[in-house]
């Protein structure tokens, strides 16, 4: 179909439960990363494609600017909150979603556009089912379909496999006040900064400003029974990780602690020396910089 550029993002290893939903994957590959799996299974089919595996969480790992470099974002997802960032992301950028779901003989392929529908103001209940190869196989196919469409336009289509029957559906979720609806525009360049550069080199570069992170940095927590103070430095998606593999923290329940956070860092404030990669930013990573004048959008390396 002429396309040769891929980057596929996933943070898991593929188990026994995956093999009957992709053709990527066989008994070998049990315990490997499914991204890079997939890589291989790629280029085995085309080896002059250009495949970029990130081992990561859509949530955290993957930055804006990613998602700007590509023409069509595919949403395989299996949950609401993975799918919610993604959708976020491809408003920010710009980009068409088109999403597909499974349960059990069912599937819904549904395409979501800036302006136009919007995942999050589609919302319904949420649910768990085992899946079947070939539906998934149905769907993985009508997902595709729709990626060639040009131009895609905004719409779904709901699949019974029991029934072998298919209906279209009326995509018109778009909900003025939604959250997620803050297109980032316009977006300037600085390839010279990177996850390895630090606060005070925006400073440098930009002139006074401060940097709004997408998710806080945490400092400290406190252990509220003892009044002991731990420094954590981490973003704040990790720090539940830190709390139950840290030797002694790991006894108290989670409800024990508070943490404190930061979402606004000073250009030139106390915490200019931390790099941007010690703040949880990935590379590709588009900033959000509040000047004396403006909100700047700044695409890093």
């Amino acid at each position: 179909m002429g396309v040769s550029d891929f980057c596929i993002v996933d943070f898991d290893e593929v188990e026994k439960s995956n093999l009957t939903r992709s053709i990527l994957f066989t008994p070998d590959d049990i315990g490997r990363p499914k991204v890079e799996v997939a890589r291989q299974a790629i280029l085995r089919i085309n080896p002059d494609a250009h495949v970029r595996a990130i081992k990561g969480n859509i949530c955290h790992d993957v930055g804006l600017g990613t998602i700007r470099k590509a023409d069509i974002i595919f949403s395989c997802l299996d949950s609401r909150w993975s799918r919610y960032c993604l959708q976020r992301l491809c408003l920010r950028a710009g980009k068409v979603m088109i999403d597909g779901g499974i349960l059990n003989l069912e599937g819904t392929v549904r395409t979501f556009m800036p302006r136009h529908s919007c995942y999050a103001c589609s919302l319904g209940e949420e649910g768990h089912a085992p899946t079947t190869p070939i539906i998934a196989s149905v769907i993985g196919a009508m997902m595709v379909q729709e990626g060639t469409r040009t131009p895609p336009w905004p719409k779904g289509a709901s699949y019974d496999g029991e029934t072998l029957t298919m209906r279209r559906i009326a995509l018109h979720a778009w909900d003025e006040d939604c959250p997620l609806h803050d297109a980032w525009e316009p977006i300037e360049t600085l390839p010279e900064i990177s996850p390895e550069s630090r606060v005070g080199d925006l400073r440098t570069t930009i002139g006074e400003g401060r940097l709004l992170l997408n998710e806080p940095y945490v400092a400290h927590i406190e252990h509220v029974p003892t009044g002991q103070r731990i420094q954590v430095g981490l973003p704040a998606h990790e720090v539940e990780t830190f709390i139950s593999t840290h030797p002694t923290l790991r006894r108290y329940p989670l409800s024990q602690f508070t943490q404190s956070e930061e979402g606004i860092i000073s250009l030139d404030g106390e915490l200019c020396h931390l790099t941007l990669r010690e703040l949880g930013i990935p590379p590709e990573e588009v900033l959000r910089v509040e000047t004396p004048h403006s909100i700047r959008y700044i695409e890093i390396g």
